[in-house]
Parts: C-alpha cells; structure tokens; sequence
C-alpha cells in the first residue's frame, strides 16, 4: 500500500496555523485564570511555541484579548443572520430559532468570561476604553438591524428605539452565562423567550 504523503504547509498556512493555536491557548488561559494573572509566557508554553512565535503575530497580550472577541462576534453575527436568512418570511421559526440560539449560546461560558475581562481591563487601561467602545458599538449595530429587521418581519412599527432592544439582548445573554453556571435552578427559566415575546408582543398560549 503506497503511503499517502501529505502537501507540505506553506509558509502562511502554518503562520496562520501558528496564530489560532496561540489564540486557543490564551482563550483557555484568560478563561481559567483571568486576562490579568495570565503571560505571555504561559500563552506561549501553553501552545507549545516560543516567545518569538508570538510576537511575530501580535504586539502585545491585549491584541490577542481583542482578536479572540472579534472572531466570536464575526461569529455570533454570522449564525444570526442566518437564523434569519433561513426563516425566509416566516416570523415565528426566525424567534423561535434566535431563542434556541440564546438557549444553547449561554452554555458556553468562555466567551462571556473572556467579555468580562475585557471589561475589567477597560476599566484599568483608560486607552483600551475606546477600543472596547468600538467593538461593543459594532455589536450594537449588528443586533439593532436584527431587531428592526424582525419588527418588519412582525409587520408592526417598533414602539421604541430598537437599539435600545439590541442593548437588552447584549445584557440578557451575558447576564444568563454567568448566572445560570452560578444557580441551576435558572436552567429551567426562559429568560430570552419572555423578553423576545414581550417586545414583539406575542401572548403566552
């Protein structure tokens, strides 16, 4: 039997390869230990490379906290959109398929830890504040369209400012991480449900 032999990588594939896994180790690290109490170092150890493989791909540990959440909000964005785009003009399969998102969403916790230390580092870093602000105002933006997309969808004028909604979803899922890893007993609520069907005003059956 010939032995298959696999292409060698190119120069940017394995830059590239290089990049995600100093990315995966430092979104494991920053989850288990928090952004500040990790290194450098450790990322690195972590993902098997040197110090010199990661400063060849970022400048500083704060560049790889802002890339780890732009890929999970191009991410969230994306499988959002195509919630939507799937339900064609069907109301109630793009809701009901934006709370089933939420629902299995808020299990993962890294991601909400990792927009928890972010938040922490603004707070410390007054020149990552407007950093933080941009990427927060694109996700904004991103759920307003959402919002006033399904309000079209509904066939009924939106009653408020729809980013006002966009801002209450963003808060809900981030509250419900944490607070359903802290208190079981949530797991049996529906928080994203009763507020997605209060706003679209959809009587309970």
């Amino acid at each position: 039997m010939v032995k298959e032999i696999k292409p060698r990588k190119t120069r940017l594939e394995s830059q590239q390869e290089t990049r995600q896994n100093l990315l995966e180790a430092a979104l494991m690290l920053f989850t288990e230990l928090g952004y500040e109490t990790t290194s450098i170092r450790g990322i690195c150890d972590k993902a098997g490379y040197s110090q010199g493989a990661f400063y060849s791909n970022f400048n500083n540990k704060s560049e790889v906290l802002l890339e780890l959440l732009e890929q999970y909000k191009s991410f969230e964005a994306n499988s959002r959109k195509q919630l939507i785009d799937d339900a064609g003009d069907n109301f109630e399969k793009a809701l009901n398929d934006m709370i089933l998102w939420f629902e299995r969403n808020d299990q993962n916790i890294s991601h909400t830890i990792l927009l928890l230390e972010m938040q922490l580092h603004a707070l410390r870093h007054p020149e990552f504040v407007k950093i933080y602000n941009n990427l927060m105002d694109e996700q904004k933006s991103f759920y307003t369209k959402l919002v006033q997309h399904l309000f079209t969808m509904r066939n009924i004028e939106p009653p408020f400012d729809c980013s006002i909604v966009a801002e209450g979803l963003m808060a809900l899922g981030a509250n419900e991480a944490i607070a359903r890893r802290l208190n079981p007993k949530r797991k049996k609520q529906n928080p994203f449900s009763a507020y997605l069907k209060l706003i679209f005003r959809i009587e309970e059956k």
